[in-house]
């Protein structure tokens, strides 16, 4: 039996990751479901009771003969020779010991696990949970279906010629006998076709469709659902309303820190949402500059939006330093705040003050 300690060299990521794509249409729903568990177990590494109770299998003997039968394909299909089981095309054995572990269990290698995230079968914490699937060739199509089949509860937007993107359940009505879905992105056994590849149309896809949500607002991309996939039957999962972000904000908790310089499209500065929220808590919503409302002027909708302004550059500062929400921040109409910062420089509250009231006067 071959253990940690005696493993030979297994093939890198990228020849791991096309076998599985190779391999697509011959893997089954268990395989698929058993590596993805693997995945997502502590440190990659579980018994084989372990993944028989995580993907719903009748016992610990099928999640074993399973892999020995997927083991045995991506070595045939990688060219892998190695004496012991099959299985360690997949994993390494770590022997019981009378410490953490009382049964045999298999450590995923480091190389498949990476070949997965490439492949967008499982979301680790190094990506952003969306996945863009664009191309009028086999391998975009073959990752896309790919992608779909091992995210059956996930969302995918497909982009019209007019930008416009639309919203679907990523499994098809025919995977599934309930019929949830539509057939608009071709059933995941579909073979590439060069006049009518599905990803010759941007795909965005995500397990959460907050994300994808999210993603589409980021993006300035207007967003539509699929009458026949967000039916009555089978409606989509409400998404709460976000909380007002502005673009100068970004999400956080803890100490109120600002001043790191991140590059977006221009250089901006980090805002916090918290210090934010304290400034008009003590303020209020109305402009110190002018006292524009915008909950008196627009109703309950626009009630508490307003902009915050620092009355220190941040790019004076140069150097991440703890804000005082009442000392350094005030609440300004965007008006105001544009005028304040006119022409590349910060005018003072006073300042701005000063020119209203001129042309007030006159």
């Amino acid at each position: 039996m071959i253990t940690e300690n005696t493993q030979p060299e297994v093939p890198d990521a990228m020849h791991y990751a096309d076998a599985l794509t190779q391999l697509f249409g011959q893997l089954t729903d268990l395989h698929r479901a058993m590596l993805i568990a693997h995945y997502r177990a502590p440190g990659h590494t579980a018994s084989a009771r372990q993944l028989a109770e995580a993907v719903g299998a009748a016992g610990w003997q099928v999640v074993n003969s399973q892999y020995g039968r997927l083991g045995t394909m991506l070595r045939d299909t990688l060219n892998f020779r190695s004496e012991g089981q099959q299985s360690y095309a997949i994993a390494s054995f770590i022997q019981p010991d009378a410490g953490s572990n009382d049964e045999w269990v298999w450590r995923m290698h480091p190389e498949l696990a990476e070949a997965l995230e490439s492949l967008g079968w499982v979301t680790d914490a190094k990506n952003a949970e969306i996945r863009v699937f664009h191309g009028n060739d086999a391998e975009a199509h073959r990752k896309f279906q790919s992608w779909r089949k091992a995210h059956v509860d996930g969302f995918h937007m497909t982009e019209s010629e007019s930008g416009l993107f639309t919203i679907h359940y990523a499994q098809d009505k025919r995977e599934n006998s309930a019929g949830r879905g539509c057939i608009h992105q071709g059933g995941s056994d579909n073979d590439y076709m060069e006049n009518g590849c599905y990803t010759i149309s941007r795909k965005v896809c995500s397990e959460s469709l907050i994300k994808l949500i999210e993603w589409a607002e980021q993006n300035g991309i207007s967003t539509k659902n699929c009458k026949h996939c967000d039916t009555e039957r089978f409606p989509f999962p409400a998404v709460e309303p976000q909380p007002i972000r502005l673009p100068e904000e970004v999400t956080g908790t803890g100490a109120l820190v600002e001043g790191a310089v991140c590059r977006v499209v221009i250089n901006a500065y980090e805002r916090n949402p918290v210090a934010r929220a304290r400034c008009i808590a003590h303020y209020g919503p109305s402009c110190f500059v002018c006292g524009f409302n915008f909950g008196a002027m627009y109703g309950q909708f626009a009630e508490g939006f307003i902009h915050v302004h620092h009355l220190k550059p941040l790019s004076e500062i140069g150097a991440e330093y703890e804000v005082d929400p009442v000392a350094d921040l005030r609440p300004v109409c965007p008006n105001c705040h544009a005028v304040i910062h006119l022409g590349g420089k910060s005018c003072t509250i006073d300042e701005v003050r000063r020119l209203l009231s001129c042309t007030r006067v006159q």
